[in-house]
């Protein structure tokens, strides 16, 4: 029985082969892309989980509430973890870990550069599950000037060579190598490759209670309560920072929480001072519903096609019956040749995954391979979706059309009553298809609106042409000359140093209490170190004043600040007037109109500049210079040679500022692509559905419209009578999908501190995307028909 079910099953598939291809290919369109993104959300929600103690384990950070803002900071004092597990009994252990960043690292006459240097506490691999090859993990940091070495590392450095009790030189320690680890997986949110002994460096063992230097971890005990610890935060806060003394603007100011270790990732977006550029639960969840609509359409297409085509069945069901055929075997029947159709349909989508898998990475930024479909979770899912969307497709023609009198099947009465084909099924599915195709295509639209409003508007300076120079402090006393021999080549208009620079690392920033003229309550600001050059460099405009000057030599106690910081303050005037900083006075000398040092995530705050004076000492960790757009590859040769005539241990480190300030913009830039080509395949799979329908339709018209030809129907009229019905249903999602579009894309934006405003265009520009690629869909089909002779469809009559 089974052979020959199968037999007809495949005969089915094979008879009506165009139908059979359209169905399938829908179907196979929609799982690849649906489990393409549950792949990306699933490695995005699996961050840190390899730890065995995960979800015991929480890191240290702080609030810092800054007027109409509140930053999130990661850097702690170094002071912290040992005060924390002094105080708190259910904290079972701590590790402090700081990234040391890019260093030489040097082995006899070997040099390496590396990126991944960090230095943590000798309790480290009591926290963290990082697995040591060799080495002994109590041990392996308990000193100072010790260092683990992940596998990669190691066979850099040494080759095949053990690597135990030999010396490495990064930066200016020496280090004995202690151990080897293995490589940290790709799910972690730090990636050490030189993990060193945090003791070595000096800083780490700086007393001050608002010195940001490193990353503290804490595991609590099991049972612990997260919550109960955390509400005991604020008098430590109190006790420690402020002296006990309860009060003023300092104490609202800072506040500590504990973040769990698995919510790192997706969490600490904005977070200053990360240790690596983390993602968003927010676009997680727009991926995963992203996916759930695709494969929802692919679905319901599939749905839609297999019961339209099962109404033609009808006189096989009252045959079959006739000779003998019961309900079950029926019921079985339509059953397998849904679920046959589906399991071709989810074979066909995997080996599309594995054909488009690069794409795939490239679209996405991530790493999964072909290895992560081969995951027991994984097949269990595409079997069970497999038979879901089978059986669902297949409910319809088994249990409907089964249960038709055999009778008046046959003397056609099976299209009136209640268990007769209706369209009311078909149409409410063709909505739906087309409703969520409407809502990704407003999605993409808005998001690509917020997008090249990110690159179209002004943000007070000039980020065009200007080339970036890191690691400045590795000249040391050689600033000055490195900055003259810039400033020599004909195409370089200026050199700016400073302690950071718009989307560079916001390490380069502080943040400091400072307590204007006459109040005695402290402000936080966020507070740039620079030189004269700054403003030139930058082309920021001054609202009041002036900036630096090296002619000025009270400018190494003045401050420039921004017009929000005078607008927040209340001070119609604001040069002339001081600050208390560091324990001496200020006065401001000038106001620059407000720039966006940030991404329009976040509004802008109030921030004040401080001169960094004579160049010869280390000041500034940026240069930025200005070129002219003529020859910008002499200028880049020009740059290197000098950088390397001073010899320092590193090579060029460079970028181009509107490059650094556009990759703020990375997750947004990658939603709108992500987004873009889920609409667009969602309307191809509605399409594929339409077709197929428009085809199932004309063919049972045939004989109608040879009728009305004959009577003489024009072909436009027969057209216009084949297609109104469709294009009314498309014409009914996009007003379904519209409140659900504009809903979804402005609580999108209240994410942003400066974006656009939603408007009609994004709608009007969708409907009629899709009313044209559905009217060219059905294009085809109905002049295909309605000038088709009508001879060929009567003469059987």
């Amino acid at each position: 029985m089974f052979k020959n079910n199968l037999k007809i099953a495949l005969r089915n598939l094979l008879k009506h082969k165009g139908f059979s291809i359209i169905n399938i290919a829908g179907l196979a369109l929609g799982v690849a892309a649906g489990l393409f993104v549950l792949l990306f959300v699933g490695d995005e929600t699996s961050y840190d989980r390899f730890h065995e103690k995960a979800d015991r384990i929480y890191r240290m950070a702080q609030y810092i509430h800054v007027e109409n803002r509140v930053d999130s900071a990661l850097p702690t004092p170094p002071i912290l973890a040992a005060a924390l597990a002094g105080e708190f009994p259910e904290i079972e252990s701590t590790a402090r870990v700081a990234r040391v960043g890019g260093a030489i690292v040097k082995y006899e006459n070997q040099r390496f550069t590396s990126s991944r240097v960090y230095a943590a506490d000798p309790d480290f691999f009591k926290v963290f599950s990082f697995r040591l090859a060799r080495g002994d993990p109590r041990t392996a940091l308990a000193e100072p000037n010790r260092v683990v070495l992940t596998r990669s590392a190691a066979r850099r450095c040494f080759g095949g060579g053990d690597p135990i009790g030999r010396v490495l030189a990064i930066g200016p320690y020496d280090f004995a190598v202690t151990g080897v680890a293995e490589d940290c997986p790709r799910n972690s949110h730090f990636h050490f490759e030189y993990l060193t002994s945090i003791p070595t460096y000096p800083r780490s063992r700086v007393t001050g209670w608002f010195e940001g230097y490193c990353a503290t971890y804490v595991v609590l005990k099991k049972g612990a309560s997260r919550e109960s610890l955390e509400a005991r935060l604020p008098e430590f806060v109190l006790s420690h920072h402020y002296g006990g003394k309860k009060g003023g603007a300092f104490f609202k100011d800072w506040v500590y929480f504990l973040q769990p270790l698995t919510s790192i990732h997706l969490h600490s977006r904005l977070l200053i001072g990360e240790f690596e550029a983390n993602s968003s639960a927010a676009y997680a969840t727009i991926f995963f519903f992203i996916a759930v609509l695709v494969l929802l359409v692919a679905c319901v297409n599939f749905v839609n096609l297999s019961t339209a085509r099962s109404c033609t069945r009808a006189r096989e069901v009252g045959i079959r019956k006739v000779f003998g055929s019961d309900r079950a075997r029926l019921v079985r029947q339509f059953l397998g040749e849904s679920v046959l159709m589906t399991l071709a349909a989810f074979g066909i989508a995997l080996a599309v995954m594995l054909v488009m898998m690069p794409a795939f990475q490239n679209l996405t930024g991530k790493a999964i391979g072909v290895r992560d479909l081969a995951v027991p979770q994984v097949f269990l899912f595409v079997v069970l979706l497999a038979l879901v969307v089978g059986i669902g497709s297949g409910i319809y023609p088994a249990f409907v059309l089964s249960s038709f009198r055999p009778a008046a099947v046959l003397r056609g009465a099976h299209d009136r009553g209640p268990g007769s084909c209706s369209s009311a099924l078909r149409k409410s599915l063709i909505v739906l298809q087309f409703a969520v195709s409407v809502f990704l295509l407003v999605g993409t639209a808005v998001v690509y609106k917020q997008t090249d409003y990110f690159q179209s508007k002004r943000l007070g300076f000039d980020r065009e042409h200007v080339l970036v120079v890191r690691d400045a402090a590795l000249l040391r006393n050689r600033v000055r000359a490195f900055k003259d021999m810039l400033l020599r080549h004909p195409d370089v208009q200026s050199v700016a140093l400073s302690s950071g620079l718009p989307g560079a690392d916001p390490d380069g920033v502080s943040l400091r209490v400072v307590v204007p003229e006459g109040s005695r309550e402290g402000v936080v600001m966020e507070i740039l170190t620079c030189d004269q050059d700054f403003q030139e460099a930058l082309k920021l405009e001054m609202a009041e004043g002036r900036f630096f000057s090296s002619e000025y030599p009270a400018d190494a106690r003045a401050f420039v600040i921004n017009e929000e910081t005078a607008r927040q303050l209340g001070w119609a005037h604001p040069v002339g007037k001081t600050f208390k900083y560091e324990k001496e006075d200020y006065h401001v000398i000038g106001v620059v109109k407000d720039f966006h040092f940030y991404s329009l995530h976040a509004r802008i705050p109030r921030m004040g500049f401080v001169y960094t004076g004579d160049l010869r000492e280390k000041n500034g960790d940026y240069f930025a210079v200005r070129i002219r757009p003529a020859d910008i590859r002499s200028v880049l040769s020009y740059a290197r040679a000098a950088w390397d005539s001073f010899s320092p241990p590193l090579p060029l480190n460079y970028s181009f500022l509107d490059d650094d300030y556009a990759a703020l913009y990375a997750a947004e830039t990658r939603i709108m692509k992500v987004v873009g080509v889920f609409a667009a395949l969602a309307i191809v799979i509605s399409c594929l559905g339409l077709f197929g329908l428009a085809s199932f339709m004309t063919e049972r018209r045939r004989k109608e419209i040879g009728i009305r030809k004959v009577l003489g129907a024009r072909v436009d009229e027969i057209v216009f009578l084949l297609g109104r019905d469709f294009l009314r249903w498309v014409l009914i999602a996009n007003v379904i999908a519209w409140p659900a579009a504009y809903y979804v894309t402005h609580g999108w934006l209240q994410k942003f501190a400066y974006r656009i405003e939603v408007g009609v265009w994004p709608f009007i520009l969708s409907a009629g995307t899709v009313l044209a690629i559905a009217a060219a869909t059905l294009g085809y089909q109905t002049v295909a028909a309605a000038l088709a002779n009508p001879s060929d469809s009567l003469r059987n009559e």
